[in-house]
């Protein structure tokens, strides 16, 4: 939200309020029992307020969640998507294979908590599956870069299947 619109919004609360206050002192004004209300009525009144305050601030939280969810997925898939995910140089570091493969690996063991909330646990299971083919094969010839460098499209196929499913997980978030 930009500084004017914010500025708008309190204005127009403001003005809403005075409106607010203005008729109802123009009622306690002219109607003398406006004050006389039942203790029910109170109650009913303060309920009402208190549940609807507890529901609109869950789905508040639910709602920033997905939006966090959303933020790692699309983490996860800019370093999927990442030539440097399926192109292995002479000169690359072995260990950086390494530290990219656990970071992909802390991202998904997140989904995999968050998976059965959000209804994504068969999603979430095809996505570790194909990260443990990628994983598996990097593992297998951390230290024969030369193969690595050749194999860049057994690199790039489990990649691009995951590409695919952090689509569908990020459609059926807001499903």
């Amino acid at each position: 939200m930009n500084k004017r619109s914010k500025i708008g919004s309190i204005v127009a609360m403001l003005l809403l309020f005075g409106i607010l206050i203005a008729v109802s002192l123009f009622n306690i004004y002219t109607n003398k029992s406006f004050f006389e209300t039942s203790f029910t009525t109170c109650v009913s009144i303060a309920v009402a307020v208190g549940i609807s305050y507890f529901l609109s601030q869950k789905q508040t939280d639910r709602r920033k969640q997905k939006e966090i969810l959303l933020n790692l997925v699309s983490r996860i898939q800019n370093i999927v998507c990442s030539t440097e995910a399926y192109t292995v140089q002479r000169t690359t570091d072995p260990d950086s294979l390494t530290m990219r493969n656990r970071d992909i690996n802390n991202a998904i063991h997140i989904l995999e908590n968050f998976g059965k909330r959000f209804d994504i646990s068969t999603e979430v299971c095809f996505i570790r599956e194909k990260f443990n083919e990628y994983e598996e094969l990097i593992g297998n010839h951390i230290n024969d870069l030369n193969y690595l460098q050749e194999s860049k499209k057994e690199l790039k196929r489990p990649l691009d299947l995951i590409d695919k499913k952090l689509f569908e997980i990020m459609l059926k978030i807001y499903d």
